[in-house]
């Protein structure tokens, strides 16, 4: 960012960014993590002009490379803001988990529920929302999740089917 430009629609200058670039990293961290915590978003944010930047060749850090590129893992490592497929990947298992142990309630019955007599539609069935669940915990997924330091140690490699799709 080049000093002297017009700021944006936030009316906040480059230099100011610049001069308290680390205190303005925390303040962004702080906002996204509210926002995925309260699952709001500000409607200020609604406003935005997104501008495409190209990467200049020749300005990676090794010699010889054309260009440096950054990754969303590598961004969210240096915000410490939350992957919100994994957040929402960990929340759904949780949920699931809670569901299966308890006992004689609606919301279980739900779980166990298994239609009859209805034909299923031509072609391709479509990915039913404890698909991915019995793809790691296997199909006596109600019974494993009874086990909460089985469901526990499942968890992980939920997240990470998930996040690779």
């Amino acid at each position: 960012m080049k000093n002297g430009k017009s700021p944006g629609s936030d009316n906040i200058p480059v230099e100011i960014v610049k001069v308290g670039r680390h205190r303005v990293i925390e303040l962004l961290r702080i906002a996204f993590n509210k926002c995925l915590e309260e699952q709001t978003i500000p409607e200020i944010w609604n406003c935005a002009i997104v501008i495409l930047l190209h990467k200049k060749e020749g300005t990676g850090e090794k010699a010889g490379s054309d260009h440096v590129r950054k990754t969303n893992e590598w961004l969210r490592h240096q915000s410490k803001v939350t992957d919100v497929i994994k957040r929402v990947a960990r929340l759904k298992w949780e949920w699931v988990g809670h569901m299966a142990r308890k006992t004689d309630t609606w919301s279980k019955r739900l779980l166990e529920w298994r239609p009859w007599g209805e034909k299923r539609p031509r072609g391709r069935p479509q990915m039913r929302w404890d698909d991915d669940i019995r793809q790691i915990a296997g199909t006596r997924w109600l019974q494993v999740a009874q086990s909460r330091d089985e469901w526990r140690s499942l968890k992980e490699a939920y997240t990470q089917v998930v996040e690779t799709g």
